[in-house]
């Protein structure tokens, strides 16, 4: 009796297995296979807007900008980039300890947060970071159709390039390639026209004054 008892506990062992098999199951001890971590952020562009006046209005949000380009940094060093499409960037970096920097117009801005990814770390969602202007610049009327006039102060006299800037950091204009401004308030104007003299398509821009010490940019907008 014996043999045959052992026969049909063999048999009942391969159907089982034979089931699993069919329903997909697979040996709960097997370590679970993990893919490369992936990183995910997004980017939003935020610009004060002025009348005719240069007065403050109220403030006007870039949501989903394409074509910025999103640098992952380990040790300060560039690793792998991406551009944003929607706002959005994706990486699929090795294990390690990063951070990120953003490159619009000519400006760069670093993130203050570093963050570690290994074998096992899935999806690691970054807080959408905000970008805003920078330095002494001030644009009126923000949005404009035909002129729009940028003020800048400097503290001390020097040399400043003048320019505008689409968002994928591609020049748009040559304002001023780079003469001496004296200490103070001075305004310059860009009517909208690109360096081949051709109407700029409405959208957003930035308007910037660099020279030593500083690289100040603002946010503008062509059009509605």
């Amino acid at each position: 009796m014996r043999p045959a008892i052992e026969s049909r506990r063999l048999l009942l062992a391969l159907l089982v297995c034979a089931l699993a098999a069919v329903a997909g199951c697979t040996d709960s001890t097997a370590p679970a296979k993990s893919g490369p971590p992936t990183i995910k952020g997004s980017l939003t562009l935020r610009a004060v807007l002025r009348d005719a006046g240069g007065t403050t209005t109220g403030t006007r949000v870039v949501a989903e900008p394409n074509g910025i380009r999103v640098y992952l940094l380990s040790a300060g060093v560039e690793v792998d980039s991406a551009l944003t499409v929607a706002g959005g960037y994706t990486f699929q970096p090795s294990p390690g300890t990063y951070r990120l920097r953003f490159r619009t117009g000519p400006l760069g801005f670093t993130t203050s947060k570093e963050f570690s990814v290994d074998s096992q770390t899935g999806v690691v969602q970054v807080e959408s970071y905000p970008i805003q202007s920078v330095g002494d610049l001030s644009s009126w009327p923000n949005p404009f159709v035909t002129l729009l006039n940028t003020r800048f102060t400097l503290p001390s006299a020097s040399q400043v390039a003048l320019g505008v800037y689409d968002l994928a950091n591609l020049r748009v204009r040559t304002i001023d390639a780079g003469s001496s401004y004296g200490v103070g308030t001075h305004v310059f104007g860009w009517n909208g026209l690109d360096d081949a003299n051709q109407p700029a398509p409405d959208g957003a821009y930035w308007v910037v004054s660099s020279g030593p010490g500083h690289n100040w940019a603002e946010l503008v907008f062509k059009g509605p």
